[in-house]
């Protein structure tokens, strides 16, 4: 465990596939816009028309949109291909944040293995703690996509958050309103026929449907009122 004051830790992840090295550098590098999950990991998402790493040293990686502008996630600062790049990472952010991304590319047995170090989070900024903690989990995402287990339990969970979270704020506040007015009209019933037990569950679900309202009517003002990501200006 990371204590206030200590610097975070690198991130480590490894996975092997039954490719040859070749491949395997190939489909990291060269084939990133086909297999990259830019609908939960980019800046634009829905509006991310390709994503691709340049394969040089100096090169970006970045996600261009819709609209034909480039978003850059990074620079290339290693090409050793088949077997390690390396390069800088910031998306969404401005470059003097970026930390490290290391990829290597190692025989295993019939197969590739491919061990990936996130490193330099002394850079990230304020919020470095909670990108700490998410990325873990996120590169699991990633990195099963590049493998082709798009249907690893990892990748069902987190692109079922992902569907949730594209929901509007104003469907749920509607359906947060429509349990509302159920629930009391429910409770009120249920009182009225004497069947507390009814009564008294329609009252918690009423509670718990206000508190909900209330918190999406908050996040609504504050998704409003609050000025646009790096990188979506």
């Amino acid at each position: 465990m990371t204590t206030p004051g200590q610097p975070l830790p690198p991130i480590h992840k490894t996975i092997t596939v039954p490719w040859s090295q070749d491949r395997a550098f190939q489909r990291f590098t060269a084939e990133l816009g086909s297999w990259w999950p830019a609908h939960a990991y980019s800046v634009g998402q829905a509006r991310v028309r390709r994503c691709a790493l340049e394969g040089r040293v100096g090169g970006e990686i970045y996600e261009e949109w819709q609209d034909g502008s480039r978003h850059v996630w990074g620079t290339v600062q290693v090409w050793d291909p088949p077997s390690r790049v390396a390069f800088s990472w910031h998306p969404g952010r401005e470059a003097s944040t970026a930390q490290s991304i290391d990829v290597r590319f190692s025989p295993a047995g019939a197969g590739t293995r491919l061990d990936l170090v996130h490193s330099g989070w002394e850079h990230y900024g304020a919020d470095a703690a909670k990108a700490h903690r998410g990325y873990p989990l996120g590169w699991t995402h990633v990195l099963n996509c590049w493998a082709g287990r798009r249907h690893h339990w990892v990748n069902l969970t987190m692109n079922a958050i992902v569907r949730v979270m594209a929901v509007r704020t104003r469907t749920w506040l509607w359906l947060a309103l429509v349990l509302l007015v159920g629930n009391a009209v429910g409770g009120w019933i249920a009182y009225g026929r004497e069947e507390m037990l009814h009564g008294h569950l329609h009252v918690a679900a009423t509670v718990l449907s206000l508190v909900w309202l209330g918190w999406l009517a908050t996040r609504l003002k504050g998704s409003a009122s609050a000025p646009a990501p790096a990188g979506r200006r």
